[in-house]
């Protein structure tokens, strides 16, 4: 499970360092990397959980900013 994760270089080093990523089961709440991740799990990836207040795996920058002057 990846919770809030911001550190897509992180990611990106593994995928070389590994050679890919292998995951079955990804749960990701707030993660910046969805599109990486999702990509380099296409061939083995089951199954997949996502925050349901950020349906689309990465609450842009836009999106939160006009989220947060609708809330203000």
């Amino acid at each position: 499970m990846l919770v809030y994760f911001m550190r897509e270089n992180l990611v990106k080093d593994m995928i070389t360092f590994f050679g890919g990523l292998r995951f079955n089961y990804m749960d990701l709440f707030r993660v910046q990397c969805t599109h990486l991740l999702l990509g380099a799990c296409t061939e083995t990836l089951e199954t997949l959980r996502l925050d349901p207040a950020d349906m689309y795996g990465e609450e842009s920058p836009k999106s939160r900013k006009e989220h947060t002057q609708v809330n203000n």
